[in-house]
């Protein structure tokens, strides 16, 4: 008898199944497989979002229109990244607009000024 055969028919029951190698007092902790596997999305419609919320963005510093296109389609959006973009599309949106009609005020005023003052001098 080989010394593999001994330990295999040591270590075997009377059904032929084996038992583990330990002294029976011995209590070792018991694991449960706690394993879950990752969900793996697809993350396309999310790039997408991403992307297009951040070109709307750029386009916004050239036509405000696209800032208002991008609070329009991001701005419930479950994308935090793109409802970011649409926040801060809406807030320069409502800056813009503020500085558009101070300008327009200053240069009617002006205009009106120096219409003035030119009608006074003939």
């Amino acid at each position: 008898m080989t010394i593999t055969n001994d330990i295999e028919s040591n270590n075997k029951n009377n059904n032929g199944q084996f038992v583990p190698m330990y002294d029976k007092g011995t209590e070792f902790p018991s694991f449960s497989n706690n394993f879950q596997p990752l969900k793996v999305e697809d993350n396309q419609n999310e790039d997408f979002s991403n992307k297009t919320s951040i070109l709307l963005f750029l386009l916004g510093f050239l036509l405000l229109i696209p800032w208002i296109v991008n609070v329009v389609i991001n701005f419930k959006s479950e994308n935090k990244i793109a409802r970011a973009f649409s926040i801060a599309s809406l807030v320069l949106f409502c800056l813009a607009i503020i500085v558009i009609i101070l300008i327009s005020i200053i240069l009617i005023v002006m205009v009106e000024y120096f219409h003035k003052s030119h009608r006074e001098d003939s």
